[in-house]
């Protein structure tokens, strides 16, 4: 025993996720383990299509690729496969992102974009299905609205509308435009790391909530 002590190490514990904190409202609660479903995160634009940028430069494909890795890791933690369309600065064309959703037949296809108006006081995000969206959709989409509402941002929503993405996708789908990069106020909120941890931390919680409900 004397010989073989010194060798032993203490047993590995996984560690807690990191605490998700909006200044002044302290953390977010953990998210609930599902253990099952298959997602497929879309973070829009990328590589020679840079989306809407901000009157300060910030970019909507960096914006929504930094949210859509945060939503991966969040997911993945909770149970959840995950996949993402792209997980750095590549450009793939509409078609082949609801292409990728067909082929993998996933439980849920989640697109995730900045928003833009010539108002510059436009605001709030808002969750898009295809006009002829299924049932599972539009359970999606109701839940990811709630999650995002109860995390304390403002809500456009739910809205239907024809997306390529949206239409071409045989599997539930779901398109969120995160805020406006038009609006000062939400643009500088969508260039903070730590919030965009929050707005991907709503909408895990929406889509865990989705996947633990559907039959």
């Amino acid at each position: 025993e004397s010989q073989i002590r010194p060798y032993l190490r203490k047993a590995w514990t996984p560690q807690p996720p990191p605490t998700v904190i909006r200044p002044g409202t302290g953390p977010m609660p953990p998210l609930a383990r599902v253990d099952h479903g298959r997602v497929l995160i879309d973070p829009g634009h990328g590589g020679k299509d840079p989306g809407t940028t901000s009157a300060a430069g910030l970019r909507e494909k960096t914006v929504v690729l930094d949210v859509g890795i945060k939503l991966w890791r969040d997911l993945g933690e909770s149970g959840v496969k995950a996949t993402m369309t792209r997980g750095n600065d590549t450009f793939i064309e509409r078609d082949e992102r609801a292409a990728m959703s067909n082929r993998q037949k996933v439980d849920l296809f989640v697109a995730v974009h900045a928003d833009s108006a010539e108002r510059t006081s436009a605001s709030g995000f808002t969750v898009y299905i295809s006009r002829n969206a299924g049932p599972r959709s539009h359970a999606a989409a109701a839940a990811i609205e709630r999650a995002m509402r109860s995390a304390g941002f403002t809500s456009q929503g739910i809205r239907q509308a024809g997306y390529r993405v949206l239409v071409k996708n045989d599997m539930p789908a779901v398109l969120i435009e995160l805020g406006y990069l038009s609006n000062p106020a939400e643009a500088s909120k969508l260039g903070d790391s730590g919030e965009r941890g929050i707005y991907a931390r709503a909408i895990a919680d929406g889509v865990v909530h989705y996947l633990k409900n559907i039959p």
